[in-house]
């Protein structure tokens, strides 16, 4: 470590209250899904947007870590970053975010490009089984993040 000495503990603790808060953002997404489920009075157009909208604002803020070395969010997103530079290197830190901010953004303008060219009218989501994706992105996502938080 070339920087201060870091609390493991510390950073373990953090990443658990990291989990929880990232754990709360695929709660609203998800209640987003079974509303629209459960409402057919909502378009495809309207849920399209709104993860267009959440995704822009994602690669946004990788675009910020990339071009200032800082992160918007909690107090425990900063220290679990600043952690993450420290203990994988400059080089690395900044690699792996170029490779988060291009795989976002990629995803951000697929979702941004279907909302003016899918023919929105004869695609829906009615079925409970149009959410296996998302459980299983959840699902992955829980996964990776204990692993990581084990393996510290």
């Amino acid at each position: 470590m070339s920087g201060p000495e870091w609390d493991l503990h510390k950073v373990k603790r953090m990443r658990k209250r990291l989990l929880i808060q990232s754990n709360l953002i695929f709660i609203l997404m998800l209640g987003l899904f079974v509303t629209y489920l459960l409402n057919k009075d909502y378009s495809t157009l309207s849920l399209l947007i709104i993860f267009s909208v959440l995704f822009w604002v994602i690669s946004g803020n990788e675009l910020f870590k990339l071009v200032k070395g800082k992160t918007f969010g909690t107090k425990e997103a900063k220290y679990v970053y600043a952690f993450e530079k420290d203990r994988i290197g400059e080089k690395q830190w900044e690699q792996r975010t170029w490779a988060g901010f291009i795989i976002v953004t990629i995803v951000s303008v697929v979702f941004t490009v279907s909302i003016f060219l899918v023919d929105l009218h004869s695609f829906r989501i009615d079925s409970i089984g149009d959410l296996l994706p998302f459980l299983g992105v959840w699902v992955g996502t829980n996964i990776g993040q204990i692993i990581r938080m084990n393996n510290l």
